[in-house]
């Protein structure tokens, strides 16, 4: 027989040399592969495969309903099992620890008796290599008793462990602990209201993060006139992705761009704004005007424009953007051309980054 009638009837016959299915499955640590057990892919959450049972920290928690389970997996396994810590404590603390970097914004908790039990006064500290706090979620102030609550990091971030505190002396129940795990190409959504495909491009999804800048002005440029702008990388990792853009109003102006600038004074600092307003003016890259400079350093880029024209290439961020090379100075200058005093706008659009090809945090 074919079609789906014969592979329905190959489930039906006992397994043999020449009916192999059903096949089952095992990971490296015996568990049937299963929605909680699935083979070794990356996944969309962390389970408990993902976690490293002799490196987390359990300490007062207890199984409430005799799985027999490691106590770190149970809330990572079945969503009616629950930990519990029934101590006075303050802070009680739940150390997950994983078996590789997570890329990830969120932590959600459950309490499925909620609300019998519940938990209370969260704070959440993903934690790199060493113990080093990569980012905090800071709820230990709020005494509200939830069941069902999903807390979110300040920004993405990458960490191999977090540290989950309740600061209060009441027990805390815990019957689940979902992460959901972020990948760089997954930026797409629907839309509500037409359940059309939204792609978000990576330099918009940093805006959204709090990790895109922007500086803008203008100034009058003399006749036979030069205005210098200094940019200053810092001496980490945290790179800077940038588009530079300038127009003149009435005369004509040559701009260039040179790398290893050195100088004798940086000038004034200058305002750069996130772009996103919810977040701080943190930037680590800075903007200087008005530089002294000793040498303008490696010319990069030479471009002339006209009265009314402005930003050379006229593509898209893939074809404009500059990925800036850190703790280094780079000199933008901008010289009129000798005929007529004119206004030249100045724009510095960037997000930093912190490179992914260093070693893992």
């Amino acid at each position: 027989m074919s079609g789906f009638n014969g592979i329905h009837d190959r489930f039906e016959q006992p397994v043999s040399e020449n009916n192999p299915f059903p096949v089952t499955t095992v990971d490296s640590n015996g568990n049937v592969n299963n929605v909680q057990y699935p083979q070794s892919t990356n996944g969309d959450s962390v389970y408990c495969k993902d976690v490293w049972i002799e490196q987390s920290d359990t300490t007062n928690w207890v199984d409430e309903d005799g799985t027999g389970l490691d106590i770190v997996c149970i809330p990572f396994t079945n969503l009616h099992t629950r930990i519990k810590n029934n101590t006075t404590d303050n802070p009680k603390t739940l150390l997950v620890h994983f078996n590789r970097t997570v890329y990830a914004t969120q932590v959600g908790l459950g309490c499925i008796d909620f609300p019998t039990d519940s938990f209370s006064n969260i704070k959440i500290i993903a934690l790199g290599s060493g113990g080093v706090e990569r980012v905090i979620a800071d709820q230990s102030a709020d005494n509200t008793k939830y069941g069902s609550r999903n807390i979110f990091f300040p920004k993405q971030e990458l960490f191999n462990a977090i540290r989950i505190e309740f600061h209060t002396t009441d027990p805390i129940c815990i019957s689940n602990i979902t992460i959901q795990k972020v990948n760089e190409v997954s930026l797409s959504q629907v839309e509500r209201t037409t359940n059309s495909l939204k792609v978000m491009s990576y330099s918009h999804a940093e805006l959204h993060s709090g990790d895109h800048y922007l500086y803008r002005e203008f100034h009058l440029v003399a006749k036979d006139g030069v205005q210098d702008h200094l940019i200053v990388t810092p001496d980490t990792p945290r790179w800077a992705h940038m588009t530079i853009a300038t127009d003149t109003v009435t005369s004509s102006i040559v701009v260039e761009l040179f790398e290893d600038t050195v100088t004798s004074d940086d000038g004034t600092l200058e305002n750069s704004r996130n772009r996103n307003r919810n977040f701080p003016d943190n930037n680590t890259t800075l903007v200087y005007e008005d530089p002294v400079v000793v040498d303008p350093g490696i010319p990069l880029s030479s471009s002339y424009f006209g009265e009314g024209r402005g930003s050379p290439g006229g593509g898209g961020r893939d074809e404009e953007e500059i990925l800036l090379k850190q703790n280094t100075k780079y000199l933008l200058r901008v010289t009129e051309q000798g005929i007529v005093e004119t206004v030249v706008n100045i724009v510095f659009d960037w997000y930093e980054h912190t490179n992914k090809d260093e070693p893992e945090p």
